[in-house]
């Protein structure tokens, strides 16, 4: 998960503070690809157990593809933080 700038999303609106982002599969002979992403709201919920860890609260708000233009896909390389950085700032979206 990436940690974004909170948005409102939805109406009501609920606050985005999360994003998830797969790589679709693709053809080894291809020019670009598809990807999918998870706006999501993430909450820790303290535990009343001293000593013990959060719970996690994840709730998915919003959700879409995104493909990859043949320069950012040809950037990629191994570096899938150019794949995440393609999907932020389609959705202009930054990092917190």
């Amino acid at each position: 998960m990436i940690n974004i700038s909170p948005i409102p999303v939805g109406y009501p609106a609920v606050e985005a503070n999360g994003i998830e982002i797969r790589i679709l599969p693709f053809q080894t002979n291809a020019t670009t690809c598809s990807t999918y992403y998870e706006l999501i709201n993430v909450t820790e919920i303290p535990s009343e157990i001293e000593g013990e860890e959060p719970t996690v609260s994840k709730i998915r708000l919003a959700e879409g593809n995104y493909i990859l233009t043949e320069e950012e896909y040809s950037n990629w390389g191994d570096d899938n933080v150019v794949v995440e950085n393609a999907v932020l700032s389609n959705l202009k979206l930054t990092r917190a």
